[in-house]
């Protein structure tokens, strides 16, 4: 995060979104809610919230209700004594166990090392904690997609000695790496630069490469390894990615210069959102904004016609519900 926050110096302008029409209701008192996942289980809504502005305190994991639009902090137990709690990119996936979140985290709230992937059971009022992933493959855990099984896909935004050159020239040294029990860690894509969200299937993974401007996709195999790689589509600084039915949806940053203003003063960031098919790569524009309503959007969940969208920096998330919604 330090060295994507530099690189922007070097960024000039891009065109910004149109304002696009809808219902928009904020939830506050969410610092840095960079990540946002469904609950199933209980119905609401999971948000990793680290404050990267003021470092003040540890992150924490937030729960909230999509009917009263209300944050509650969520409470974890049974956690490693003096592990930093910095959380990141979040996945959530059922299992026989019960629900499990996956949650990145970083032993600084700008993303320095080291790292390590925490698993908890998700409960009704707290998060049990369950394992710790750590190894040195996971050189700078951006986002990840947890499966049933207990494997893990993982986008290494820098490689192990990146920095400010890898990311302001785009050097494509960067991985994907895979985690399965009982077989640890691989490298199972590389050549990347700054790659982020991404997205699993049975046959496929799905990934966004944020300083490319583009989503590629692999075959998966059943034992988990990637082949064939090609570009799904371009997206001007895609970040995390999500499911919207048989689409995806990525909220991108088309402002490099914009987003450094607003780390550093707190001005508008535009935020874009957009579904992307599979099969074509056609893309649709779901959500649009200067940044007076959410800046510098990292996430859309889709929840009954209603996305969610997170952000890196401010204290609150979005709720926007399209016209066509109702």
């Amino acid at each position: 995060m330090r060295a994507l926050l530099a690189l922007v110096l070097l960024c000039g302008c891009a065109t910004w979104p149109e304002v696009t029409p809808g219902r928009s209701n904020r939830v506050d008192g969410i610092p840095g809610p960079e990540d946002v996942v469904w609950d199933v289980a209980h119905e609401r809504l999971l948000v990793s919230s680290t404050d990267r502005r003021k470092h003040e305190a540890d992150g924490q994991i937030y729960s909230v209700d999509p009917v009263t639009l209300t944050a509650k902090r969520l409470q974890r137990r049974g956690e490693p004594m003096g592990m930093p709690f910095n959380p990141h990119g979040l996945s959530y996936v059922q299992t026989s166990a019960g629900p499990l979140l996956y949650a990145i985290t970083h032993s600084d709230p700008l993303g320095e090392g080291p790292h390590a992937i925490l698993v908890y059971v998700v409960e009704a009022e707290y998060l049990s904690f369950l394992e710790l992933l750590q190894d040195p493959l996971l050189t700078s855990p951006n986002d990840l997609a947890a499966l049933p099984d207990g494997s893990v896909y993982v986008c290494n935004d820098q490689s192990a000695n990146g920095g400010f050159n890898e990311v302001a020239l785009a050097l494509k040294k960067a991985t994907i790496v895979h985690f399965r029990p009982q077989q640890g860690w691989r490298v199972v894509a590389d050549q990347l630069a700054y790659p982020n969200g991404i997205v699993v299937t049975d046959d496929r993974v799905i990934a966004a490469a944020t300083r490319e401007h583009r989503l590629y996709h692999w075959d998966r195999d059943a034992e988990g390894a990637l082949s064939g790689r090609r570009v799904l589509a371009e997206v001007k600084g895609p970040d995390n990615l999500e499911w919207y039915g048989d689409r995806i949806v990525v909220a991108g940053h088309v402002s490099d210069l914009a987003f450094l203003r607003h780390f550093r003063k707190g001005t508008p960031a535009p935020t874009f959102v957009q579904a992307v098919d599979l099969e074509t790569g056609e893309l649709e524009v779901i959500f649009g904004d200067d940044g007076s309503r959410i800046p510098g959007g990292s996430v859309a969940v889709p929840v009954d016609g209603t996305f969610w969208i997170g952000q890196v920096f401010d204290p609150w998330i979005l709720a926007f519900r399209p016209p066509e919604a109702g």
